[in-house]
């Protein structure tokens, strides 16, 4: 009886050790990311001047799930730039977006992203950009010049949500109303 007892709980004691170590190894498998349960719309970019320069891109995101979606805000989530050059996803450090969020189920809610150019990273000064003013009132020519080579730089955006690991690609594809300068 003894050895049956002894049997039994060695019997146990090796199944739970090879159900605990599945689960261990179930567990640190890489999720694969979901493209399309969250996508985005065509944009809306804003932009707002002195030294730095403040972009304001708004994107429309749809929900596809049958459940909430709530934006994670950093460290969880993570807006980057597309370079057109090459495709390279470059972070954007200081963006700041609608964190927390929740975007209801089959729905479509507005998210804007910000964050700044410094005028300094690229060897010039907001004065420099803006030492001739047209007399229309309009962008000056310098500063029109320096906002559109950014904007060709970027091929479009991606948001990555390491919680849910969910990636947003975001187009190009934007809409320019007016800005203030």
């Amino acid at each position: 009886m003894l050895i049956r007892s002894a049997g039994f709980g060695a019997g146990f004691a090796i199944a739970t050790v090879v159900l605990l170590g599945g689960l261990y190894l179930w567990s640190i498998h890489p999720k694969a990311w979901t493209t399309d349960t969250i996508t985005a719309g065509k944009p809306t970019l804003n932009m707002e001047g002195a030294e730095p320069i403040t972009f304001h891109v708004r994107f429309p995101l749809t929900n596809h799930t049958g459940h909430e979606y709530l934006v994670p805000g950093p460290p969880s989530g993570s807006f980057l730039t597309k370079r057109a050059e090459d495709g390279t996803l470059l972070k954007v450090d200081d963006a700041t977006w609608d964190e927390g969020l929740r975007i209801p189920p089959g729905q479509t809610v507005n998210v804007t992203f910000t964050w700044k150019v410094k005028e300094s990273d690229y060897n010039t000064t907001y004065a420099e950009l803006t030492a001739i003013k047209p007399a229309d009132g309009s962008i000056s020519p310098g500063l029109d010049k320096f906002i559109t080579t950014r904007m060709d730089e970027w091929a479009g955006f991606v948001f990555f949500d390491y919680l849910d690991n969910v990636k947003i690609d975001m187009p190009r594809d934007w809409h320019l109303p007016d800005s203030k300068f």
